[in-house]
């Protein structure tokens, strides 16, 4: 029957090879924790960075005076360090990258039309520029004509004079277009405040530059709204401060240029590093966040695809909300203000992109004065993570590929060794059980190999052993014979002779032939028994040397015509065995020992210790030699090499029973010529301790 591939080896060692798959599991998860590892490491690194530059920004005598906790965080503006000057123009385009930073300022929280502008503000070469997008449903521009300055929607700027004192500007035009700031009382008339009005959907754009020389770090400004005609009498209110005090005004936070010189020094790969004082404003900061992705990752195929879905990774331009943040806020941040460092991890804009950020504090006069923010991205780790990952699943592929191909034809090769030694075998068998002929003997040293020569041995056993049933009937046959033709051929001369002689002599030889017969039957009967008795025969330690010295003197009464010596070690032998399977076996060495002797020879009963772990028990003879042919199969059951003279009726059971209880003892039975030729030693292996 030609079986499904499913069914057979191969399909089975397939499935085993199916295991390699834990291969990229384990790497998985070694990739796993090593980078929980190199994630910790990170920390570590990032936040002794972070400490080595806050040390020197508290040994720094340059670091700027951070002014006290204000009580209305509003009170504080930032102004963004720019690269490049603004193009005063009204539009945002230069702004771009900050729109997400502006500040909102209103009249009042609860009424929608009330007064309401955004506030952008940036630094560059001094110069403070400003950007003010004002909403205003109806904008009110004063007349060209009128002599009131508070005319129309207007921007008041307040700012701190070379006194000390407050100097005010007011920003108002009639029409849209390039616009001067007027100075008021305290305000020096040069240099100029100046920029670009520009009217939007939703009201009006005021981009402004302050001159370096009126900027001392002071500013508020305050929206006129007009809802009336322009008279100056209903005006709402929007200002980033108040204008009456100087300390009313807002202080602007900017980055200063010492701390950015002092962090210049700093260069790190892919890492930023900002510096914040105590109400969280960004001080100073330098380098900026990258992905760190290799060029490897780069190249696209169906792996990589797969990984991607496993470990994604964002794109090398992936969105960084941080970026230009004017003020920060996290948990490493709130602890690193309170004394202690603190490392967190954050999504970036994306949320595909990890940002490690470690906190740690600035402390000055035995206060915490700010913090250093180290930042970098995981995401040379992800990249390192799925590039070995990716490896881990290449080499599997392959070892996969190669290993199954192997295992394919490997399973190929046992099948077809398997399926001959399976037709070798049916060839060997006919149908009716008969053995036709042996089988080619295996050289291979394998399991296989030995699965051949197995059955090869079985089957030259079972051969042996048909041989044996049809001896052993064609024996049976021949010893029934004789004594059944003996009562046959009695009885017959019995009925036919009237002579009482005659008849009692008829009578004797009939009762002869059923005596035989009896013995026949009793014999068979005893090698029966013996194999049950061996089923239940329990071992005791028994001492050979004792025992053998025993038979010995029972043996020279028992057979005094013949001189029985015994060869036996100094020491006792113990084995564990059954001592009266021992005996019986004794005797029938002996007893056929006696038969074959020649007259006026002596028997000899020998016990030798051959290794620790066996017993070598013989008995030795003098007589005609084994026949070579014989010597295999002598203790093989219904085999005798007795000439079939006399009237003793021999079925070669004898020897066959020593060799049950030599396989008993899980010892063996043997017989060889002596080297002199001119006698037989039989003997029994016995395993010391079986």
């Amino acid at each position: 029957m030609r079986r499904r591939f499913y069914q057979g080896l191969r399909f089975k060692l397939l499935l085993i090879s199916l295991t390699l798959l834990a291969i990229p599991w384990a790497g998985y998860r070694y990739v796993i924790e090593t980078e929980s590892f190199l994630r910790a490491s990170q920390e570590e690194v990032l936040l002794g960075r972070a400490e080595l530059i806050a040390n020197q920004l508290s040994q720094s005598s340059n670091l700027p005076t951070i002014p006290a906790d204000p009580q209305n965080p509003v009170s504080m503006l930032y102004a963004h360090r720019l690269t490049q000057p603004i193009l005063l123009d009204g539009y945002t385009d230069d702004w771009r990258t900050l729109l997400e930073q502006k500040r909102y300022f209103r009249s009042s929280e609860t009424d929608p039309e009330a007064a309401a502008f955004s506030l952008l503000m940036g630094i560059y070469e001094g110069d403070l520029y400003l950007m003010l997008q004002i909403k205003d449903d109806t904008v009110i521009y004063p007349s060209p004509t009128g002599n009131r300055i508070d005319e129309g929607d207007h921007l008041r700027i307040a700012l701190i004079g070379d006194d000390g004192e407050i100097a005010n500007f007011q920003v108002s035009t009639a029409a849209p277009g390039w616009v001067t700031a007027e100075p008021l009382a305290g305000a020096p008339r040069q240099p100029l405040i100046r920029g670009e009005w520009q009217e939007t959907k939703t009201g009006y754009n005021l981009e402004l530059r302050i001159p370096h020389s009126l900027f001392k770090q002071r500013l508020s400004l305050a929206l006129f709204d007009r809802d009336g005609e322009a008279d100056g009498t209903l005006a709402t209110i929007a200002s980033t401060s108040g204008l009456m005090h100087p300390e009313s005004l807002a202080f602007v936070v900017t980055s200063y240029e010492d701390v950015e010189t002092l962090l210049a020094g700093f260069v790190y790969q892919e890492s930023r590093i900002r510096v914040i004082n105590r109400q969280r404003w960004i001080i100073g900061q330098n380098g900026r966040l990258t992905p760190g992705r290799t060029p490897n990752t780069q190249h696209k195929g169906l792996l990589t695809g797969i990984l991607n879905l496993i470990l994604p990774l964002p794109d090398s331009d992936f969105l960084d909300d941080q970026e230009y943040a004017a003020r920060l806020d996290g948990p490493e941040i709130r602890q690193a203000l309170l004394g202690n460092p603190a490392v967190h991890r954050r999504r970036a804009g994306d949320a595909s992109t990890v940002v490690l950020s470690a906190a740690y504090p600035i402390k000055g006069n035995s206060r915490v004065i700010g913090a250093v923010i180290m930042e970098q991205t995981t995401q040379r780790i992800l990249t390192m993570q799925q590039q070995a990952l990716k490896e881990v699943f290449q080499i599997t592929l392959i070892l996969f590929l190669i290993t199954g191909g192997l295992l394919l034809g490997f399973a190929t090769l046992l099948t077809g060794r398997i399926r001959r030694l399976h037709n070798q075998v049916e060839d060997a068998v006919s149908p009716d059980g008969r053995i036709l002929h042996s089988l080619r003997h295996e050289k291979t040293a394998d399991e296989i190999g030995d699965l051949g020569r197995s059955f090869s041995s079985v089957l030259e056993r079972l051969q042996e052993y048909n041989r044996y049933l049809e001896a052993m009937a064609s024996r049976l046959s021949h010893e029934f014979r004789t004594p059944l033709a003996m009562v046959k051929s009695s009885l017959e001369n019995l009925q036919h002779d009237e002579d009482p002689a005659a008849r009692t002599r008829y009578l004797s030889r009939a009762t002869e032939g059923i005596d035989r017969l009896t013995l026949i039957l009793d014999r068979m009967r005893e090698a029966t028994r013996l194999e049950q008795t061996l089923q239940q025969a329990e071992k005791t330690p028994l001492d050979l040397v004792e025992l053998v010295r025993v038979m010995r003197n029972n043996y020279a009464v028992t057979y005094p015509e013949v001189t029985i010596e015994a060869r036996l070690p100094d020491n006792p032998v113990v084995i564990n065995a059954a001592p009266e399977l021992i005996v019986q076996a004794l005797d029938k060495l002996v007893s056929n020992a006696v038969d074959f002797h020649l007259s006026g020879t002596s028997l000899t009963l020998a016990v030798t210790q051959e290794t620790v772990d066996r017993v070598r028990l013989s008995v030795i003879n003098q007589g005609p030699p084994l026949p070579e042919t014989m010597q295999r199969h002598l203790f093989d059951s219904m085999v005798s090499v007795r000439p079939h003279a006399g009237d003793q009726t021999h079925l070669g059971l004898g020897l066959y029973l020593v060799r049950l209880i030599g396989e008993f003892h899980q010892g063996c039975a043997s017989a060889e010529n002596l080297k002199s030729g001119d006698g037989v030693s039989v003997s029994l292996v016995l395993a010391a301790n079986p």
